[in-house]
């Protein structure tokens, strides 16, 4: 059965009760099931506590669980909580039946800081935080606008028959340093709501990369764009159709 058993008394033998009357201390127990080791027993008070955060539903297909899925599970009732509290269904009134629908007993086990946010005892550094966002993506805008400006002006040069390879203005567009930062805008911009796990990354980020320095195909490219998730799916980019 799941969870840590309770020890319970077994019925005292004849024998058994005149020792006790002769004097003798004597403590009867269940028999136990199975013996573990004294260095495996964390372990299996990490398993009891986290049975003890599982609802009603889950605990009853516990014995189809592993301790892994076990583990899986409330991490993800905790993944499912902090989502809650950022689109705004989980609100200070509502927290504590909120949480303990996910499993979550006790509002200790829910960081400081998430509790301190419900209840809007720190608005002053969520206001900071917005200022500084703000600033972040109005920094971004200018520079991705600057270099819009540079491309354009680029792309007018290397019309001019005086832009000659020696001569000191010199234009060369080249398509792989564009391919890169596209790519790296690209993907900086994708939704994640698995902790980036869902983005481009390694060989598949350098086959995107090339694909968009290299760009003669639009069909090639969207369906690398569609393997990506980037487009026609839930995660898609916001800018990409």
């Amino acid at each position: 059965m799941p969870g840590l058993p309770a020890l319970s008394k077994e019925p005292q033998s004849k024998d058994l009760r005149q020792r006790k009357k002769n004097g003798e201390q004597i403590v009867n127990l269940a028999s136990p099931k199975c013996f573990i080791s004294t260095h495996e027993l964390p372990a299996l008070v990490f398993y009891h506590l986290l049975y003890e955060t599982l609802t009603g539903e889950e605990k009853k297909q516990l014995p189809l669980l592993t301790t892994e899925e076990v583990i899986i599970t409330w991490v993800d009732n905790f993944k499912k909580f902090v989502q809650a509290v950022a689109t705004g269904d989980i609100n200070s009134d509502n927290v504590t039946v909120k949480a303990q629908e996910l499993g979550i007993n006790n509002l200790k086990q829910v960081p400081k800081k998430i509790l301190e946010y419900l209840d809007g005892a720190n608005q002053e550094r969520n206001e900071f935080l917005k200022q500084k966002l703000q600033e972040r993506l109005n920094t971004h805008i200018d520079e991705t606008q600057h270099l819009i400006d540079r491309l354009a002006r680029d792309l007018e040069a290397i019309e001019d028959k005086r832009n000659r390879r020696g001569t000191r203005k010199f234009v060369e567009i080249k398509p792989g340093r564009l391919g890169s930062w596209l790519a790296h805008d690209i993907i900086a911009l994708q939704p994640t709501p698995t902790e980036g796990n869902n983005k481009l990354t390694g060989l598949n980020f350098q086959i995107l990369q090339s694909a968009l320095a290299v760009y003669d195909d639009y069909d090639a490219l969207k369906r690398i764009l569609v393997a990506a998730h980037l487009i026609m799916h839930d995660d898609a980019h916001p800018f990409l159709k």
